[in-house]
């Protein structure tokens, strides 16, 4: 995704305005995709990883244990907790093997990801983690973020698993590791 130098200095200056700014409220005020925000943020918050890892991706979230699966748009936020299934390919759609255990299940259009991001930024005062995935238009797809315990702190052992997947995924370019 091309982002002009002016439009990343709005968006870069805006987010130093409000550190804590939501990114689909800062993307619908400059009227730009919200990964155009995702891609301006500080490489401490985000960093991302190349869609040829989705399949990896979603095994291992498979292993975290309770989730929070977001799915938004203009109108709604869609909220499901709970573990993510594996899944498939078949018939065009990344499949969600489910059942009975799940709270999540459906296709996912892989094929028209364009990116995945790891996300480390304060959401409602609060640490916040996730993997989120970005379609070909600049839209979020869904997004995965960690579950918390009843103190609403996040789980440390997601926390680990998250950090190892994304330094993994997200370290130098063609270093072999994950060939």
């Amino acid at each position: 995704m091309h982002i002009s130098d002016e439009l990343r200095k709005t968006v870069t200056d805006k987010l130093k305005e409000d550190p804590k700014a939501m990114i689909f409220k800062l993307a619908k005020e400059l009227s730009v995709p919200e990964q155009v925000i995702m891609e301006c943020l500080p490489k401490e918050e985000m960093r991302k990883a190349d869609v040829r890892h989705f399949d990896e991706v979603m095994v291992m979230i498979a292993t975290w244990g309770n989730v929070t699966t977001i799915l938004q748009t203009e109108y709604m936020v869609l909220e499901a907790k709970g573990m993510i299934p594996t899944g498939s390919h078949g018939h065009g759609y990344f499949n969600l093997i489910g059942g009975r255990d799940y709270n999540v299940g459906g296709h996912i259009r892989a094929d028209l990801l364009s990116a995945i991001y790891f996300v480390e930024r304060p959401f409602m005062g609060m640490k916040s983690m996730s993997v989120q995935f970005f379609t070909l238009s600049g839209a979020p797809l869904f997004k995965v973020y960690l579950g918390r315990d009843e103190k609403r702190q996040l789980l440390p052992p997601q926390i680990e698993l998250f950090t190892i997947l994304r330094d993994r995924l997200t370290s130098a370019k063609d270093c072999g590791c994950c060939a």
